[in-house]
């Protein structure tokens, strides 16, 4: 039950699953929260129950889904992809597709747009003997991080795992990415930070 409840956690949350400068103002209806690009690589440190760790996030392939381009993005420890999920950026907002190649039906929003101060929304999670409601919720933070000073969206997701509760923070940087991510799932909290950003040769 424990480990079903940790799985669980980590499909909802993705793949623990990024402009070298800060960014000076959030642009409401921007779409570039997440740069997907083919070849971008995210380098993050990781603090977990105080032990450190480095992990890198990379977009590894474009796929298609229902007609739809779809980044791949994929997690490495040690240069060894360990997790993987698919992302989609639309006007409306950044959505998970899979995660490890299970279809989320519907897609998990991770991040709504345009932008909206506060704003609200629920995810709802179906999965093998399972059903999960995430409360979602944005506003608007500045943050320093290894890489730099950010202006940024902060994603703040609570939910329910078989009773236990759990939760996740994103914080979104325009035109940058994630560069920041934290885990709760009732066994410890883990940080992801952002070290470096390494974009796709054009």
């Amino acid at each position: 039950m424990r480990f079903a409840r940790v799985a669980l956690a980590f499909l909802c949350l993705g793949s623990w699953n990024l402009a070298f400068a800060q960014k000076p103002e959030i642009q409401k209806g921007g779409l570039n929260f997440y740069p997907l690009q083919k070849g971008n690589q995210w380098h993050y440190q990781v603090s977990a129950n105080g032990g450190k760790g480095e992990l890198t996030f990379q977009i590894a392939d474009i796929d298609t889904i229902k007609g739809k381009k779809a980044s791949r993005l994929e997690t490495l420890s040690n240069k060894v992809a360990t997790a993987n999920e698919h992302l989609i950026l639309e006007k409306n907002g950044l959505f998970r597709h899979k995660y490890n190649g299970l279809a989320l039906d519907p897609p998990v929003c991770v991040l709504k747009l345009p932008f909206k101060e506060g704003e609200t929304w629920k995810n709802q999670i179906k999965v093998p003997g399972a059903e999960v409601e995430m409360n979602c919720k944005a506003t608007e933070k500045k943050i320093e991080v290894p890489a730099g000073k950010f202006k940024t969206i902060h994603v703040q997701i609570d939910f329910q795992v078989n009773g236990a509760p759990c939760k996740t923070g994103y914080w979104f940087a325009d035109g940058v990415g994630m560069v920041k991510q934290t885990i709760d799932f009732g066994q410890g909290e883990i940080t992801l930070e952002m070290k470096e950003f390494i974009p796709a040769k054009p």
